[in-house]
């Protein structure tokens, strides 16, 4: 193949990639910016209830058993008929009604061991709404999913960016009306909603769906989404261990002006991330369709230059920004310490994120926790290391060492894995 030609297949997929990314990352940069909205009208100490309310949010769209990267595969090869999509829906709705019960029931005993002074009546009814926009809207996005799959770009626009924007909207006035912390819940009702709504209406019908499976391609598809519960379930827990329970854990340091510092540093600089996810969800699809080793090595080299460009100068913005965003939203000293060891972490994590949705496209999502089983152990030490010293710094390096080691290890390996799973 002449560099002609591998210029012009990277562009042609880096086109692909942004036309199917680019309604994400729009919605997720309104979901990424309500969270530290908050910090412009709450006490530091109200935030930090707000911000562990925002981290629920998050593990209720990571723990969905792989729902959206399914729908988007089956319906990429056409075998999304309309009783597997309300399947899928179901599945997703799962964990949001299960954590939020558990995490209303642990509540009292967490708060008064983390010394949050917020109202409990008005935390409790910040999770249940959160936990109630988290069903509706896990829905919408597996709509939105499948509208990547068929390559529906419009459709899936208007899934993720109205639901987005509603949420910041819905939010911003909640806050100017004096709700406190509970605007944050009315604001996922919202939008979960109104992405469940639009989804149902341009994906989720009937007449929108593949035709009834036959029975030998509904046994394989069964198969599947048994595959994906059981894998994506065991990933989302280490993913939610590793990513979102450190400021759960920082919590219980009890220092409610380090977790805002930490909370404000990692919003920012996951907004790279989150952008990256995005235009990467079009993998999965083309994953799909691999035939051969070669095109697997082939697809992943492309990506792989892409996210270079695409990681570096965002997150060294994101890294500037977050450092003066501790001052500026909260009024808190900057710390550089913790804004570098957080972008590093993050950055460099987001080189598997390609590796992962090739694998996943492939059909074989478990490999995945060959880096994220080894990854949450040590996560789970920096934990208890944290909390047993009472030092959130060494909770913060030792989680970020863990997080650069086993990631960039996982990226240096994975073109090996897409060669097995393709051979």
């Amino acid at each position: 193949m002449s560099t002609t030609d591998t210029a012009s297949g990277t562009r042609a997929l880096a086109v692909r990639l942004v036309k199917g990314g680019l309604p994400a990352i729009a919605a997720s940069a309104f979901v990424a910016f309500v969270p530290i909205l908050g910090s412009l009208y709450l006490s530091v100490d109200d935030y930090a209830v707000w911000a562990l309310a925002a981290t629920l949010s998050t593990i209720f769209i990571v723990f969905d058993f792989g729902t959206p990267t399914l729908a988007t595969k089956l319906a990429g090869s056409r075998q999304l008929d309309f009783r597997t999509s309300v399947t899928l829906c179901g599945l997703s709705a799962l964990p949001p009604i299960a954590l939020g019960a558990l995490a209303i029931a642990v509540w009292p005993s967490y708060s008064s061991a983390a010394h949050l002074d917020a109202d409990r009546g008005s935390a409790f009814a910040l999770i249940a709404l959160v936990s109630l926009g988290g069903v509706l809207r896990s829905a919408g996005i597996v709509y939105g999913a499948a509208a990547l799959g068929r390559m529906h770009f419009y459709r899936r626009t208007a899934v993720l960016f109205f639901g987005g924007s509603v949420q910041l909207v819905v939010t911003l006035v909640s806050l100017e009306a004096g709700l406190g912390i509970v605007s944050l819940g009315v604001g996922t009702v919202a939008a979960g909603f109104v992405q469940f709504a639009i989804g149902f209406a341009v994906e989720g019908g009937r007449s929108r769906n593949d035709g009834v499976l036959d029975s030998g391609s509904a046994v394989s598809v069964r198969r599947t989404i048994l595959l994906f519960m059981k894998t994506r379930m065991f990933v989302a827990m280490l993913g939610l261990l590793i990513t979102q329970l450190d400021r759960w854990a920082l919590g219980l340091v009890g220092d409610a002006e380090l977790l805002a510092r930490y909370d404000i540093a990692t919003r920012f600089v996951m907004i790279p991330k989150i952008v990256l996810i995005a235009l990467a969800a079009g993998l999965v699809a083309d994953s799909a369709k691999l035939s051969t080793a070669a095109q697997g090595a082939a697809l992943l080299a492309k990506v792989q230059k892409l996210v270079l460009l695409v990681t570096v100068p965002l997150m060294v913005g994101a890294a500037v920004v977050a450092y003066f965003a501790q001052d500026i939203a909260l009024g808190i000293a900057p710390s550089l310490a913790i804004v570098a060891a957080v972008a590093l972490a993050h950055g460099i994590n987001c080189t598997t994120i390609a590796p992962v949705n090739i694998l996943s496209g492939a059909g074989r999502p478990d490999f995945e926790l060959r880096y994220l089983v080894p990854l949450a152990g040590f996560a789970a030490i920096a934990y208890l290391l944290g909390i047993a010293t009472g030092s959130g710094m060494t909770l913060i390096v030792v989680w970020s060492t863990a997080m650069v080691v086993f990631s960039a290890w996982f990226t240096a390996t994975s073109v090996r894995y897409i060669r097995e799973v393709l051979a």
